[in-house]
Formats: structure tokens, C-alpha cells, sequence
């Protein structure tokens, strides 16, 4: 229950400052490469602003649900998207070159380190922290992968009229993020504050199911 609460913060800020100037690399006809340094720099002030924000409004979230213990957690969790906006940019070309035997590493090692620290610190530390050490975990070896499969010498510049560029092709897609986040959390919020984190950690697991199945 109290991880739920701390999922739903994270998921909503990480929409609301969701830029998805990286994502347009993968529509954007021609030659990208001139865009590559401002689509990384979004990406690391991204994280930064999470991270930032996070920490600003983790105590008044956690209180309204009535974990205010969840607070250190919750803080912590931002580190993920912190890490993960150091990510190699060359990551999104792959997709869109559709090099699914590299992306497979990627994805293969994301997922081992997460399996591997939640089921290890579960063991060690039967509480929460096991969920917000898996997606930390988990970001650091995206990280380290990235530049393995797609080496990139990272630089940070920003050109305001190649943002803007790429802003025509997600603007629409930042809209849905919005939509699609509401629906989703709205009644994740409902049912933690009406009926408290026991029943919101039932809740989730049960969307998560029935959204899977």
C-alpha cells in the first residue's frame, strides 16, 4: 500500500514533465544529428526538475494519504529518473532503426538487475525500500548498457529552434501522457484516500492483473 502511494507520485510527475523531445527523433525525417545534444540535455534537465520537485512535494503527498513515513521513499525513488536521464541518446536511433539485437541487451540487463536487487534487498530488508531500489538499480544499468551498444559522446547544448522541431512531433503525445495518466491514477487516488494504503495496494495489484491480462 504504501509503495502505491509512492507509484502514483512518481508516475504523475513523470508525465507532467514529460518532454518527449526524444521520442520525436524517432519521427523525425533526415538527418538528426544536430539534434541529438539538445534532445540529452532535455533529458538531463528532465531528471533534475523530478528530482527537484519531488523532494519539494514528497511531505505533503505522503501526508495526505496518511504515510507520512513514505516521504524518505519517495525521494529516493526520484533518483531512478535522475539516473535514467544520463541514458546514451543514441538509445532512440536504435529504435528507430528497429535494432532489436542490440535493444534486447538492453532490456535483458534492465530486467535482470531489477529482479535481482527487489528479490535480494526483499530477502535483506522486508519493507519497501526493496520496490524503490529495483527501478534505481535497474536505471544504473540501463545507463551503463546504453553506451555499450550505442556509444555516444554526451554534450550538453540546447538550440531552442531544434526543441521546437521536435516539440511539432510529441506535442499530441504529451496530451495523451496527460489523459491516459488520469484516467489510470484517478481512481488509484480515490480508493487511497477513501479507504486507506492497505486497500489502494490491493487495488493496484489488481489493475495491474487485469491491465496485463
Amino acid at each position: 500500500g504504501i509503495f502505491a502511494v509512492i507509484a502514483i507520485a512518481d508516475g504523475l510527475l513523470n508525465v507532467l514533465t514529460e518532454t518527449s523531445l526524444s521520442t520525436a527523433l524517432v519521427q523525425v525525417q533526415g538527418d538528426t544529428e544536430d539534434m541529438l545534444d539538445t534532445a540529452f540535455t532535455a533529458q538531463i534537465v528532465r531528471g533534475l526538475a523530478v528530482f527537484g520537485l519531488m523532494w519539494l512535494v514528497a511531505p505533503f503527498w505522503c501526508e495526505s494519504f496518511g504515510v507520512p513515513e513514505a516521504t524518505s521513499a519517495l525521494r529516493a525513488l526520484t533518483v531512478a529518473q535522475l539516473v535514467q536521464g544520463a541514458t546514451s541518446i543514441r538509445v532512440v536511433l536504435l529504435i528507430r532503426d528497429m535494432r532489436f539485437d542490440k535493444l534486447f541487451f538492453l532490456y535483458l540487463g534492465q530486467a535482470l538487475a531489477n529482479a535481482f536487487t527487489v528479490i535480494t534487498a526483499a530477502i535483506v530488508l522486508r519493507n519497501v525500500w526493496a520496490f524503490v531500489l529495483a527501478p534505481i538499480a535497474e536505471n544504473v544499468a540501463r545507463v551503463v548498457i546504453s553506451y555499450v551498444i550505442a556509444p555516444h559522446r554526451p554534450r550538453l547544448s540546447f538550440d531552442r529552434a531544434k526543441a521546437r522541431e521536435m516539440f511539432r512531433y510529441t506535442r499530441w503525445l504529451m496530451g495523451y501522457s496527460v489523459v491516459d495518466l488520469a484516467l489510470e491514477t484517478g481512481g488509484h487516488g480515490v480508493v487511497g484516500k477513501l479507504l486507506g494504503k492497505a486497500d489502494l495496494g490491493l487495488y493496484r495489484m489488481c489493475y495491474q492483473l487485469a491491465s496485463e491480462w
